[in-house]
């Protein structure tokens, strides 16, 4: 499986988060597969302006969940739904206003990320 198809970083180099769920991969990742959790909502697979609106450069922390189910973490994160990936404690930097009204509508969680 090729960086570009695995969730998982090939580096810790130039690594972005998503700011929606946290996910963290390269900039290329997101640009390919856009977020495996979000992309329905964000779109960002091959759109370079997205990937640069709905990603972070800056973010705190990383852990790995590979077990969703039962990883404790997974469930202290609130993670359990999302697919097994590295993911960020905190991402710096907010959704845009036009997302973030999409996601009220849908009833859906909007985290409240460090602002820039």
């Amino acid at each position: 499986m090729s960086s570009e198809n695995s969730p998982i970083p090939p580096g810790l180099n130039a690594l972005r988060a998503c700011k929606l769920c946290k996910l963290i991969k390269s900039y290329d990742q997101f640009l390919h597969n856009g977020c495996e959790n979000c992309e329905d909502i964000l779109h960002m697979a091959g759109d370079d302006e997205k990937v640069r609106e709905m990603t972070s450069p800056y973010f705190d922390g990383m852990v790995s969940i590979m077990d969703r189910e039962h990883s404790w973490v997974a469930s202290w994160l609130q993670k359990k739904g999302l697919i097994p990936a590295i993911y960020a404690i905190n991402v710096t930097g907010r959704l845009p206003d036009y997302v973030r009204e999409d996601l009220q509508q849908r009833g859906m969680y909007i985290p409240e990320n460090f602002e820039n």
